[in-house]
């Protein structure tokens, strides 16, 4: 995503019909508001407000920006590129991870009948994928 995608999500999540309104309901100057409709990229720390304000991590918004920022085609803005994405596939995970939350654990009432050990079983492997995870965002 880029500042006028940030800027359009912001005008929908405030149900704002302008870039003035975005300005008055999120407290960002509007000549900022109106650079970035016209092109400018947005500071990182305007993309943690703007983040904060969509509910989004603000590490994807900030490398997105930076992405921007960074001369296309350089090798700089394919590094950031690659952490936006990272970010984006995390939050992707996390949001699944918490829908998880919702549906509850596996019923395991008949492994307790059995004597097994399911639950532990289950948080043991979940913390190892979670790990394997974190490893492979990390190389």
């Amino acid at each position: 995503m880029n500042t006028v995608n940030f800027l359009d999500a912001l005008r929908l999540k405030l149900n704002a019909s302008s870039d003035y309104k975005v300005h008055k309901f999120a407290g960002i100057p509007q000549q900022t508001v109106s650079q970035w409709r016209n092109g400018q990229v947005m500071s990182d720390e305007y993309a943690v407000k703007v983040a904060d304000l969509l509910g989004m991590e603000r590490a994807y918004v900030i490398a997105c920006v930076n992405a921007e920022r960074a001369k296309e085609g350089s090798e700089t803005s394919g590094v950031w590129r690659q952490i936006a994405d990272a970010f984006k596939s995390h939050a992707a995970m996390l949001a699944f991870v918490a829908t998880l939350g919702f549906t509850g654990l596996p019923d395991t009432s008949h492994a307790a009948a059995r004597g097994s050990d399911v639950p532990s079983m289950y948080i043991k492997l979940n913390r190892r994928r979670a790990a394997d995870r974190t490893a492979a965002m990390a190389a």
